[in-house]
């Protein structure tokens, strides 16, 4: 085991996809589409993006693949809609999603000619791995099964017991996952667009679980691995950070090997409330400490970006920069003498 992450490690240091292409130039067109959105300007977000699908083609994630063809829609782009909507189609875009997004952001007198357009087009066919999900599937019965029985005999508390038992189950889970990722890292490109961060992939539970008990970096440097290889996205990677890899505790670092990166995500950065956006000020040296981690992780962006891309998504919820899980922080965790302090953003977009 420990020999094969060493050698995953060092095939990252490649930054080259499995499909050959250079993941570095692919996650800088990324987040320069996504900023170029942030600023209002969707013509210089297209082209971006279209750099990024010369660079990675039918490779190219399915959260900004859906991005890009949100900004193409706007744009009434036909030809980058008539590019990406077959790929898209074939790992999973609904019809539903593709008529609220024509019927938003396409003019009247065009809409059906868009809607005949869906029907019409061949999708590309990717091939779904029916096992590996069932695995994924069998894994996550298991965490909640076993969480459902252990706190059901105790009138839904977790007695000491319980928490020992659910320790035990969900470190076998993690290295059971370990194991999976290692011979293949789960990706929409090969279990279509439900296991994108676009959604929230059924196996997270699992994760956030072992969290709650303190189990974290046992998928570290796979995590790693893949986002080098440009198997996740760097928003997906970010999530792990913030969730998996020691969250909002004191350990919230990588383990990659011998050496240890620290805190990548802003602590503390947005709080919703009734629909609404606050910000907390977080003091420049953390900011600047973090900016200091993230250059060390291939293809994260700058904490002032990280957070534009944050507040953007949650006042436009059509486009997804970043897993959601790391966007806001429950208002009801925050002490008063902090909510005091929050600054007012702005209301949610609801779509």
């Amino acid at each position: 085991m420990k020999k094969n992450i060493v050698i995953y490690i060092l095939l990252s240091l490649t930054c080259i996809h499995a499909d050959g292409f250079n993941v570095k130039k692919y996650y800088s067109a990324i987040d320069k589409a996504e900023i170029s959105i942030c600023n209002g300007d969707l013509k210089g977000s297209k082209d971006y993006y279209r750099r990024a699908f010369k660079i990675a083609g039918n490779a190219m994630n399915y959260k900004n693949m859906h991005n890009y063809f949100i900004v193409a829609t706007k744009l009434q782009d036909s030809n980058a809609i008539k590019t990406l909507l077959p790929i898209l189609k074939g790992k999973g875009f609904m019809y539903k999603y593709y008529k609220y997004s024509i019927d938003n952001y396409i003019d009247s007198q065009h809409v059906s000619k868009y809607l005949k357009l869906y029907n019409n087009t061949d999708m590309v066919k990717i091939d779904i791995d029916s096992n590996y999900i069932h695995i994924l599937d069998s894994l996550v019965n298991v965490d909640q099964n076993s969480n459902k029985y252990l706190r059901s005999i105790n009138k839904g508390i977790l007695n000491d017991y319980g928490k020992d038992s659910l320790d035990k189950i969900g470190k076998a889970n993690l290295i059971f996952m370990k194991d999976l990722f290692i011979k293949k890292f789960p990706s929409d490109l090969f279990l279509g667009s439900q296991f994108s961060p676009l959604y929230v992939s059924t196996y997270n539970v699992i994760m956030i679980h072992n969290g709650q008990l303190g189990n974290y970096h046992y998928l570290d440097s796979i995590y790693y691995y893949a986002l080098c290889q440009g198997l996740i996205d760097p928003s997906e990677f970010d999530a792990y950070c913030h969730y998996y890899a020691g969250g909002n505790s004191n350990d919230q670092s990588l383990s990659i090997g011998d050496k240890k990166i620290k805190a990548t995500t802003i602590p503390y950065d947005l709080v919703e409330m009734n629909d609404s956006l606050f910000q907390y000020q977080v003091p420049d040296s953390i900011v600047s400490k973090i900016n200091e981690n993230r250059k060390l992780i291939l293809g994260l962006c700058n904490a002032h970006n990280l957070r534009k891309k944050m507040v953007y998504q949650y006042l436009h919820q059509e486009y997804n920069f970043i897993n959601s899980f790391i966007i806001k922080l429950n208002a009801n965790t925050i002490p008063k003498r902090i909510k005091d302090k929050l600054i007012f953003i702005g209301t949610r977009k609801h779509i």
